[in-house]
């Protein structure tokens, strides 16, 4: 008799695998309280450090406030209009001397107030501030933001704050010429000034160390985790102990029933098997086993009575023709798979379509059972259909007449002429003909969205040939085919805008100049580009300011911002340092949404006239 022979895989015991999974659950407990414990402790610190930070906060906005609404207001009835003095007007200057004497008392707080091209180098924003400033500036609906941020080496709670212009800033921080005249000595005029009520300002900063408290924090949690883990492996061993007792020893008493009863060859096989496996399988692997091997014997007896040489014949030369027809099949697929994804990648090479049509015509043509074929484009006012290429077909005609009307009234009855076959193949129809030579043609719509681009002909088709699957695949090289030509055609008139276009911009004697909503130069003529002793590929996808080193003085059409923002024609006097004088006019382009993409530049040099 046959054994059925049972993989042997090494297996744990039903007391090893519940041990091990409570094992488990108990650590994972135990890291999830610690966690929590961790957690808790760490938000309780932030609400700390949060109270902390809102009471320095508060007070620098209370002396602030009084710099602003109280002593500033009357050092300027004392001093005029025109005085200004530092240390008692400025409320940046006042809110961090303060600061930095509350420094003195507690060294690691800090005290931050910042912004971008700021008077006093001092406070100007590292690239953190520079961050906030700019999140403050996108979503003016923030009040603040807090967080925990790595200071040098050590982990501070930092809080910012946006800080806003008002009506009482613009007298320092507006026009330059109405700000005081010991402003514009001490700070010049060309940092901190054309603000306007509600603009942001910059941010203030208030940072509270916690790198020790954070250090305390993970220590009690290294404690409770340790404390846990030591209660864990007591309840651990306790648990061990009672299932030992309760379901370990019943299940042994189970099996020693078996191993006593069944003391045969076969048997003894059966209990060695099922030793591999904890005590509850080893229970129902016995009982499948034994059934298994009861059903596999007969289902043997039954395999060899019933002339098995003769079955595995059958079915071995069975899977032999299955296997090489699924070849065959494959082997056309794949054909026919190359073919497309050649088609497709001859979009995207920089060529003309007299170059890709014939390539196109070669490819098919392997796949097609045809002795030639040819490529119509419609063409023209009257439209017709010319022959651009072909391949063993010398004798298709040149050129067909099409009217686009003729689709609207094509005949029911089969068409007897390959004139008329083409023009139903143009109107987006495969048409099939039989000429009075006995010769097959095949024509094919060249579509692409919908349009037909032209028809590739097939000539000394074998009709019985064409299955439906073949079908499909003339339409997809058809449709293929279209895209193709279509996107060559497309990218030929791009080229053709873009070369009139460049043309009617260096037929412009003064400078002319094309920008999008970044101020990178997308167009630019040769006049612009001899003033300025540039390339044109030196000047292309460049921002203006960048392309002239940051000189905007020397550049008549330079600080353009504004024509964003006023959405109309403009035109001004500009003068460079070199002294000439232009005339610049700016011409905004919007689009679909009435909002400026793009603006053109045109400088005319008038110093003569002028």
């Amino acid at each position: 008799m046959v054994m059925i022979q049972v993989p042997k895989r090494v297996s744990f015991s039903l007391q090893q695998k519940f041990l091990l999974g409570m094992a488990a659950i108990l650590l994972f407990f135990c890291g999830i309280c610690a966690f929590l414990l961790y957690t808790q402790e760490k938000r309780l610190l932030q609400d700390a450090a949060y109270e902390k930070s809102q009471i320095v906060m508060a007070a620098v906005e209370a002396t602030r406030s009084y710099v602003r609404e109280v002593l500033r207001p009357r050092m300027y009835e004392i001093l005029g209009e025109e005085g200004f003095v530092l240390e008692a007007m400025s409320t940046s200057y006042v809110s961090r001397a303060v600061m930095d004497r509350f420094k003195g008392s507690l060294p690691e707080y800090f005290y931050r107030r910042v912004a971008t091209n700021a008077r006093n180098p001092s406070s100007e924003a590292n690239e953190l501030e520079v961050r906030m400033i700019k999140l403050f500036s996108v979503n003016p609906h923030l009040k603040k933001w807090e967080g925990m941020v790595t200071v040098g080496e050590r982990e501070h709670f930092v809080r910012f704050k946006p800080v806003l212009f008002t009506k009482s800033c613009m007298h320092c921080h507006g026009d330059p010429a109405e700000a005081p005249k010991n402003l514009i000595k001490i700070y010049g005029n060309s940092r901190g000034f054309g603000h306007k009520p509600g603009d942001l300002a910059g941010v203030s900063e208030v940072g509270i160390p916690v790198t020790v408290a954070f250090a305390k924090i993970k220590g009690i949690a290294f404690t409770v985790f340790v404390v846990g883990f030591v209660c864990v492996v007591i309840l651990f061993a306790i648990i061990t102990f009672f299932f030992n007792i309760v379901v370990v020893h019943s299940l042994k008493d189970i099996l020693k029933v078996f191993h006593t009863e069944l003391q045969d060859e076969e048997h003894l096989h059966f209990l060695k098997e099922a030793e591999t496996k904890d005590e509850i399988d080893e229970l129902t692997t016995v009982a499948r086993v034994m059934a298994g091997h009861l059903k596999a014997t007969r289902e043997q007896l039954e395999e060899y009575a019933a002339n098995l040489e003769k079955m595995v014949e059958n079915r071995t030369k069975a899977l032999k023709n299955f296997q090489r027809t699924l070849r065959e099949k494959v082997l056309t697929r794949n054909r026919e798979l190359h073919t497309l994804n050649t088609l497709a990648e001859l979009t995207t090479e920089t060529v003309s379509l007299p170059e890709i049509l014939p390539q196109i015509l070669r490819r098919t043509l392997n796949l097609i059972p045809a002795q030639g074929a040819g490529i119509y484009l419609l063409q023209g006012s009257p439209p017709h259909l010319k022959l651009q290429c072909h391949e063993n077909a010398d004798y298709l005609i040149k050129q067909v007449d099409f009217d686009p009307n003729c689709c609207k009234f094509l005949p029911d009855e089969d068409i007897t002429d390959l004139q008329t076959s083409i023009c139903e193949a143009a109107c987006g129809h495969m048409s099939f003909i039989e000429d009075d030579s006995d010769t097959n043609f095949l024509n094919v719509p060249l579509c692409c969205r919908r349009h037909v681009l032209g028809v590739m002909t097939f000539v000394g088709v074998d009709f019985d040939e064409i299955s439906p699957e073949l079908h499909e695949l003339l339409f997809s090289v058809g449709r293929q085919t279209g895209i193709t030509i279509e996107s060559l055609q497309n990218s030929e008139r791009l080229v053709q805008s873009k070369e009139l276009l460049q043309s009617v911009f260096d037929g412009i004697t003064d400078m002319l100049v094309l920008l999008d909503r970044k101020l990178q130069i997308k167009m630019v003529n040769k006049a612009y580009l001899k003033q300025y002793g540039v390339s044109l590929e030196e000047a292309l996808n460049q921002q203006y300011h960048e392309l002239h080193s940051g000189d905007t003085h020397s550049c008549p059409i330079c600080n353009l911002e504004s024509a964003f923002k006023a959405k109309n024609n403009l035109v001004k006097e500009i003068q460079s340092k070199n002294g000439e004088i232009y005339l610049v006019h700016i011409y905004p382009i919007f689009d679909n949404e009435g909002d400026v993409e793009s603006i053109i530049c045109y400088a005319k040099d008038i110093t003569e006239q002028k």
